[in-house]
């Protein structure tokens, strides 16, 4: 009796294994050059837009909000907190590009997704967050404005 049910808990176990191995083969194959997993390989996907890849469509994030941090440094260190939507369980951070012109700041945060028209995804609905680095060089007492994707917010600078 014994000897059956170890035998019933190791079938058991070696299916799960194996439906796991099929399913985990199945998600990372879903483009030429997509991963089902996201780009991990710079601390919190806080990286400038990567190179352009033919296999990947980027485009502007919704953003959910963004705010302004202020690092206890000397000069003080600027960085625009902001939490962006990902639409889809194909959807990955696609990075982001800075452009400052005098006291305005325009940042864009990209999604990227398969370029493929045919891929299935699931409609999940996910939030993710970047901290991007504004820098040190601003005048003390001065307001500037900071747009990302077009939601702007603003600070004065210490």
């Amino acid at each position: 009796m014994r000897t059956w049910l170890i035998i019933g808990v190791l079938v058991i176990f070696l299916g799960a294994i194996a439906s796991w191995a099929i399913w985990m083969s199945s998600a990372t194959s879903q483009a030429p050059g997509w991963s089902a997993y996201p780009d991990t390989s710079y601390p919190g996907n806080n990286q400038p837009s990567p190179t352009p890849d033919s296999n990947v469509v980027k485009q502007k994030a919704q953003i959910e909000s963004a705010s302004i941090a202020v690092a206890e440094s000397y000069p003080p260190q600027y960085f625009v907190q902001v939490k962006y939507g990902l639409p889809d369980g194909c959807s990955r951070p696609g990075g982001y590009e800075v452009d400052r012109n005098r006291d305005t700041i325009n940042v864009a945060v990209y999604v990227a997704r398969p370029a493929a028209p045919d891929m299935s995804c699931t409609m999940i609905y996910r939030t993710d967050s970047v901290n991007i680095p504004l820098g040190s060089d601003f005048e003390s007492g001065k307001n500037y404005s900071v747009a990302v994707n077009g939601q702007t917010t603003s600070f004065r600078a210490q």
